[in-house]
């Protein structure tokens, strides 16, 4: 098994991955988890509940049970993996980890996972600026 540090030198899905928040800001994933791997001892989390994040509203809307393809993603997800989570007020959005959400609670019975909380406001130099619209 990869170590985590592996998983994200190698991994191809982390180079062009992003999220957004509220505001439209754009943020590379990997981006903040380098962050968030340099700041550890602030943001790692052995565990948090996998029910006070958004995770598994997120999936359910995003991805669905009866399509092949989403299940054998999230089958093959590895619970191992820190999830990356955002803090904004009393939510707690899941930036990277659905499949590995819904894995741990609808298979493996888990209702905790470990995970990297930052607070939004933390990763606001992070955000990409917007591109430049040609002239």
């Amino acid at each position: 098994m990869l170590s985590f540090n592996q998983y994200l030198k190698e991994s191809k899905e982390f180079d062009n991955q992003k999220f957004s928040n509220d505001e439209g800001q754009s943020f590379s994933v990997k981006k903040v988890y380098e962050f968030a791997k340099k700041n550890k001892k602030q943001y790692f989390r052995k565990r948090i509940p996998i029910e006070k994040t958004d995770a598994l509203k997120w999936w359910k809307k995003s991805y669905s049970t009866k399509n092949p393809t989403h299940m054998k993603r999230m089958q093959s997800a590895d619970t191992s993996y820190p999830l990356l989570v955002i803090k904004s007020g009393n939510t707690l959005s899941v930036a990277d980890g659905l499949n590995r959400s819904m894995k741990a609670h609808s298979i493996e019975n888990k209702t905790h996972l470990s995970a990297y909380v930052i607070p939004a406001e933390d990763i606001q130099h992070l955000a990409e600026k917007p591109k430049k619209k040609p002239s």
